[in-house]
């Protein structure tokens, strides 16, 4: 039984043409060409390392002027992300880093300018971006 499904095998791959120039399987194999699929390239924006507290309501200006008391220029300290970690992770909803900075204030309205920049390195850790390099807003 085995020789004769041997025989089988034998008659059906000889029979045909061999691998070569007008075989179908060098047709089949050149006809298949690889296709890349090119992911669009990242939306980098510049994330405030003190944020910026852009809101018009008095709030929002009460953050501005704690900085501005101590003398940080917030838009000199920004790093570049993509745009998705910025919306994703920096600012998810909940404990993100505004939500952080306002909380940090709140409880440390006297703080020393020295504990202000800690912070903002402990934020920088806490969020694993603490490689970036620290440049101006653009």
């Amino acid at each position: 039984m085995p020789h004769i499904l041997f025989g089988l095998l034998a008659l059906l791959f000889l029979s045909g043409p061999a691998i070569g120039e007008n075989s179908n399987f060098r047709r089949c194999t050149l006809a298949a060409k690889p296709t890349m699929l090119a992911l669009p390239e990242p939306k980098f924006i510049q994330h405030h390392i003190f944020n910026k507290f852009r809101g018009s309501s008095p709030g929002s200006q009460v953050y501005r002027d704690f900085f501005k008391t101590h003398g940080v220029e917030v838009d000199k300290y920004t790093v570049r992300l993509t745009e998705n970690m910025h919306q994703n992770f920096i600012h998810r909803g909940g404990n993100n880093w505004t939500t952080r900075w306002k909380q940090w204030i709140d409880a440390n309205p006297n703080a020393s300018t020295e504990q202000v920049y800690q912070f903002g390195g402990k934020l920088m850790d806490d969020y694993g971006i603490n490689h970036l390099p620290i440049g101006p807003y653009k």
